[in-house]
């Protein structure tokens, strides 16, 4: 199981979130950004969602490096 901050998974602030995979993950982080209701997880949204494409998948392979290098939680 790894551990990985909101913002470190392109959110807005230091909530942490455990899974097994990046996905598991990323789930947690869209439910957590969707519920927070505030300026600052609104604007990662807007700005996750103007992304074309190519930087979507760029995004997600720099995600899964990140995952990868993350050392397993204790």
């Amino acid at each position: 199981m790894k551990k990985l901050l909101c913002k470190e998974v392109g959110g807005a602030c230091d909530e942490v979130f455990t899974g097994n995979t990046l996905e598991e993950i990323g789930q947690k982080a869209k439910v957590h950004a969707m519920a927070a209701n505030d300026d600052a997880h609104k604007q990662k949204m807007v700005e996750m969602m103007a992304k074309s494409s190519e930087e979507q998948q760029a995004f997600w392979r720099e995600m899964r490096q990140k995952f990868a290098d993350t050392p397993d939680a204790e």
